[in-house]
């Protein structure tokens, strides 16, 4: 008496296996996205370009803090004031 694989037993296996290509090359096609990205962003360029942006950022976020502290100022004096 032999013994032989049902019809979806033979269905799956192929299915299995392509999944499994499917994703290590998937993996492999991220791998080299982010190795190319990192080149990108390692670049002396965009370096340059992300240190501005943050210097930027960082005097944006001083002025506000001032203009904050400034009205706050300008409140409690108008309050003290009105007594």
């Amino acid at each position: 008496m032999e013994i032989t694989p049902s019809a979806s037993d033979m269905d799956e296996a192929p299915g299995v296996v392509q999944g499994q290509n499917a994703k290590v090359n998937t993996d492999y096609r991220r791998g080299k996205r982010f190795k190319k990205l990192a080149r990108i962003l390692g670049s002396t360029a965009v370096q340059q370009s992300m240190r501005r942006f943050l210097k930027h950022t960082l005097g944006v976020v001083a002025c506000l803090l001032l203009a904050h502290i400034g009205m706050f100022v300008l409140m409690f004096i108008q309050l003290n004031a009105q007594e």
